[in-house]
């Protein structure tokens, strides 16, 4: 997809911008728009040309730890293709966790613009066409569900905004993250980094975790620079816990370049025949007993930094046990 000129979806007979409500705003962790109907991307993407516009605001009814004075507010813009699949293809799985099951048919995202404090208006002033019907009643529930088309006149608004670019989940950074009238910005591309303060989820620490171990395929010594012998029948590993180990391997794998080399989930709790541990904290104390182990007390095991180790078979099962007898330690005392 060649991505279109922003102002080019609002300088149209028939402006191709729409509105839907998010419980935040945090495209750095969730590069789509997404809905629980599956219905409704299909049709999206017959009555949506690519590259459309879809105005962001605060529902109304978001959860903690949303702020109070941003619901109901505008708050982002992203650009979508027409790139569909499940949610969890374009979103950071730790932050899905929290949500699992929700909004699961999704339209990827090219693009993301973070409004200007000044320019987060309340939606009931910025859509008055849009967000009320005839008889004056608010269109909240429909609007957060499907989503609806902006009017002219409320698309032509948007022109004036002022916005930031922000970083897509799984996408280039940005280069220039200055202030720019919606209007203004010209280039169908422009890459930089993250806008601060605005992710409005937590990292899932309330949530049930697994344990899990994934394994790279390939060529591990020419990835490591090392050779055959230095390898000497190890495995490469990474140590992690999240709600769904699935999930993660296939974030990794998404930031490999197409080739020989692939993440698989060599174990995990739910493999093993397990129950998930009941909380993050649980988790993470299996977490770092296998960390630890591999790190300190095995004779052939390398860390190859943060999570990832060289591991023999021998370790790599000796340091699952310790993992979950530590997790199942922690969870009898909770």
């Amino acid at each position: 997809m060649k991505i279109a000129i922003p102002k080019d979806q609002i300088l149209t007979d028939d402006p191709n911008v729409w509105i839907t409500s998010f419980w935040g705003w945090s495209p750095e962790g969730w590069g789509c728009v997404s809905f629980s109907d599956k219905s409704r991307v299909p049709t999206i993407i017959r009555e949506m040309p690519e590259g459309g516009l879809w105005l962001i605001y605060v529902a109304k009814s978001s959860p903690p730890p949303t702020p109070e004075e941003l619901k109901g507010k505008l708050i982002g813009i992203y650009q979508l293709s027409h790139e569909r699949g499940r949610v969890t293809e374009f979103v950071d799985p730790e932050i899905y966790a929290r949500y699992p099951g929700k909004w699961l048919h999704g339209l990827r995202a090219t693009r993301a613009w973070t409004l200007e404090p000044n320019y987060r208006l309340p939606i009931k002033e910025f859509a008055t066409e849009s967000y009320f019907n005839e008889k004056g009643n608010d269109r909240g529930r429909s609007i957060g569900r499907y989503g609806r088309k902006l009017t002219k006149k409320e698309a032509l608004k948007l022109l004036d905004f002022e916005v930031r670019e922000s970083k897509i989940y799984n996408g280039e950074d940005i280069e220039d993250i200055s202030p720019i009238k919606f209007g203004d910005i010209v280039k169908p591309s422009r890459p930089g980094p993250i806008v601060d303060g605005l992710t409005l989820v937590d990292r899932t620490k309330n949530t049930e975790k697994e344990l899990y171990l994934l394994e790279l395929s390939g060529d591990i010594s020419a990835m490591l620079g090392m050779t055959s012998d230095e390898i000497a029948g190890r495995k490469l590993i990474k140590v992690g816990l999240s709600y769904s180990p699935e999930t993660r391997q296939k974030a990794f794998n998404s930031a490999l370049p197409k080739g020989p080399f692939n993440w698989t989930v060599l174990r995990s709790t739910l493999l093993d025949g397990h129950d998930l541990y009941s909380h993050h904290n649980v988790a993470v104390t299996g977490e770092q007993a296998m960390i630890k182990y591999l790190e300190r007390s095995s004779n052939s095991a390398v860390s190859k930094g943060h999570e990832f180790f060289l591991a023999s078979e021998k370790d790599i099962a000796k340091a699952w046990l310790l993992g979950r007898e530590e997790a199942l330690k922690t969870e009898k005392v909770n």
